[in-house]
């Protein structure tokens, strides 16, 4: 989700507006498919290899739709704000 959302801001940035759509509602997505039945287990990290029991910590929010949120925010990308808040008051 972090990844979507800093390719929002890239494209944003150049002027692709459609496909920073599309990068935040994937974004959008993957955090409440998350949200829906989290998993804080070492072992759903991507790309990380643990031994079993340890779990993930972070300090970006209490869901992943808070983290992405914290993610757009410390972009300080009005526009990308702004789009994101568009996404997600949509029906």
């Amino acid at each position: 989700m972090d990844f979507e959302v800093c390719l929002a801001h890239a494209q944003l940035k150049l002027g692709r507006f459609d496909e920073a759509r599309a990068s935040l509602l994937a974004a959008k997505k993957l955090a409440e498919e998350f949200d829906r039945d989290p998993d804080y287990s070492a072992g759903g990290l991507r790309f990380a290899g643990a031994a079993k029991g340890q779990t993930a910590f972070d300090t970006l929010g209490s869901t992943a739709m808070e983290a992405a949120v914290t993610d757009i925010h410390s972009l300080e990308n009005e526009s990308l704000r702004k789009l994101w808040e568009e996404i997600t008051h949509e029906q």
